[in-house]
């Protein structure tokens, strides 16, 4: 191997991308919910378009394509029918060209979800192949989108797929995003260091997602909500001692709102409904209470990386 192979910028101690430092999360100041709550949940339904155009090969997958419309036909309105029984708040990522879709977006108001940004369709991933100025364009107009649609400024944010570039942080702060849910490394918020831009990672807890633990580690539905109560257990106990914790459950509608899965849904939320530790809220709600707490808690600011 060329010794040059592992020569490259930003290759010195500590992180490479100069976004935030690294922060031991059991010796940061501990934070405070209201209510005296352990555990913060955010209940996250992912609502999806994927283009028939965007298959390739003579023929669409329509195995695929049909169980992801299931997600918006059906599935979404399972999930929403599920937490109006225990009066649960949604945060929804919702993929803009899905907003000329009435009835949906009609059910998104009644149910006084919040609406973060998920990019326009599931076929425009955040590279750097895409470019800043093209992904500023997405981000830009997805918002516009979704605020004309919905009559209300959108400040929260979950990238297709999770997809990112070097500039998309950067470029979620400058369209005035203040909080998203790409990064699943703490088990807290915590800022990033974008000098004159404010942004804030909201713990993504993908272990918990329906689709990671039912497609990806082909979970049966029980096992998956097992998993997610010793989740909440074990941040439960945690939080006794280091201060409150946030976690995100993630649910795509074509996966956790099929008929012979929902069940398993509703038992977490029992769960959660039946615990006076555990808080169920937006993603805006718990920002506005935790933000000046993570702004004096020592977890950014002396990153010495020069970003990209």
């Amino acid at each position: 191997m060329d010794a040059d192979y592992l020569q490259y910028e930003y290759r010195r101690k500590g992180y490479d991308h100069g976004l935030f430092s690294f922060s031991n999360s059991f010796s940061r100041p501990p934070l405070v919910l209201p209510g005296g709550a352990k555990v913060a949940v955010v209940i996250l339904p992912v609502l999806q378009h994927f283009p028939v155009s965007g298959q390739a090969g003579e023929y669409p997958n329509l195995w695929d394509i049909s169980r992801y419309d299931y997600g918006v036909r059906v599935g979404i309105f399972r999930i929403l029918e599920t937490l109006g029984k225990f009066d649960f708040p949604a945060t929804v990522a919702f993929n803009a060209s899905l907003a000329k879709l009435e009835p949906l977006v009609n059910q998104m108001r009644d149910a006084a979800c919040e609406i973060i940004g998920h990019g326009s369709n599931m076929n425009v991933l955040f590279t750097n192949d895409l470019g800043y100025e093209e992904e500023s364009r997405v981000v830009g107009e997805s918002l516009q989108i979704l605020e004309s649609t919905f009559g209300s400024k959108v400040t929260g944010w979950l990238s297709p797929q999770s997809s990112e570039s070097n500039h998309t942080p950067r470029i979620l702060a400058s369209h005035g995003i203040k909080y998203q849910f790409d990064w699943s490394n703490d088990d807290r918020p915590y800022c990033f260091d974008l000098a004159d831009e404010n942004l804030i990672a909201m713990p993504g807890s993908y272990e918990l997602s329906d689709k990671w633990a039912m497609e990806q580690l082909n979970y049966t539905s029980p096992r998956w909500a097992d998993q997610v109560l010793q989740y909440v257990n074990v941040l439960s106990t945690e939080a006794s001692q280091h201060g409150a914790r946030v976690m995100t459950l993630q649910l795509h509608p074509w996966i956790a709102g099929q008929p012979h899965r929902i069940r398993s849904l509703e038992k977490i939320f029992e769960h959660f409904q039946a615990r006076e530790d555990v808080l169920v809220a937006k993603a805006e709600t718990i920002i506005e209470r935790l933000e000046p707490q993570l702004r004096n808690d020592g977890s950014i600011g002396n990153s010495d990386v020069t970003p990209p």
